[in-house]
């Protein structure tokens, strides 16, 4: 329970950094930027979504309880995901929510 919601205050903190307060600087630790960070997981959501034997994004929605719209936003970065569903999408895939937001995930071996 613990390690649940230091995952979930992480993923609130990086989440709630807003560009137009830092004057644009990159977030945290990374050298991202909001916005590369947002497309950053856009592409990771797709590409996990597709690696794991090519579940369409409405199956995935139906397992992690959320609209099939949502998923489809998040994956075409119509839609900014909350933290809730950021922590239900890492917990899905097997991944930190830092790795899902920060790191290139198609890159991966």
């Amino acid at each position: 329970m613990r390690s649940a919601v230091r995952r979930l205050r992480k993923a609130v903190w990086i989440l709630s950094c807003r560009p137009e307060k830092r004057g644009g600087k990159p977030v945290g630790k990374t050298p991202l930027t909001e916005p590369e960070m947002y497309a950053l997981l856009a592409k990771n959501l797709s590409y996990l979504r597709k690696s794991q034997g090519g579940l369409s994004q409405k199956t995935v929605a139906r397992i992690l309880h959320l609209p099939p719209k949502t998923i489809m936003n998040y994956e075409n970065c119509r839609a900014t995901p909350l933290a809730y569903a950021v922590l239900k999408l890492a917990d899905y895939y097997g991944c930190s929510v830092e790795d899902l937001l920060t790191k290139n995930l198609t890159e991966r071996k």
